[in-house]
């Protein structure tokens, strides 16, 4: 298969991914339907396989004999193109906004032993790993630093009802 036959059926992979696929994935991920405090799982394992498939389909080297050329195998593709397409447009574009609203709309839920049930790290840290830009951490961290302490006050504020509740008791 010649270099040029390479290079085309690399640009069509690209192609066919970048505009097909992707944005239907990207559509998943803002449909409204999607709700980051209750999919967590499922959310988590989409974005890995497609960023896994990606990375696997679109970056691995094929060797080609003379005679054979399949416009759907790998070749290696130009990282800089391709290297940072999911992460930007699913994680930085669309997953971590959503989490992000999610989080400046959450409070914390107490049950009748003051414990927190809507527990932040329970749907939160499955993403940390693929949060790995600087400023998306930085982000995320100082507004769960902020929810932490509000959901501190919370506690602090029923505690002091139930104990004055305790003594007039």
């Amino acid at each position: 298969c010649e270099t040029d036959d390479a290079e085309v059926a690399k640009e069509r992979r690209i192609s066919i991914f970048s505009r097909d696929v992707l944005p239907k994935i990207k559509a998943s991920f803002e449909s409204s339907k999607w709700n980051p405090m209750a999919q967590v799982e499922e959310a988590v394992t989409l974005y890995e396989i497609v960023l896994n498939s990606s990375k696997k389909s679109l970056t691995a080297k094929e060797n080609y004999t003379s005679d054979e050329c399949a416009v759907f195998s790998s070749v290696d593709v130009d990282e800089e193109r391709l290297g940072d397409l999911v992460p930007r447009e699913l994680l930085r574009e669309t997953i971590f906004p959503k989490l992000m609203r999610f989080l400046h709309a959450w409070k914390a839920e107490l049950d009748a032993n003051l414990n927190v049930q809507n527990r932040l790290e329970l749907w939160l840290l499955p993403w940390i790993s693929h949060l790995d830009h600087r400023t998306i951490i930085t982000q995320l961290a100082s507004d769960l630093k902020r929810k932490v302490r509000s959901t501190l006050s919370v506690l602090n504020r029923e505690i002091l009802k139930h104990d004055e509740f305790l003594r007039t008791s």
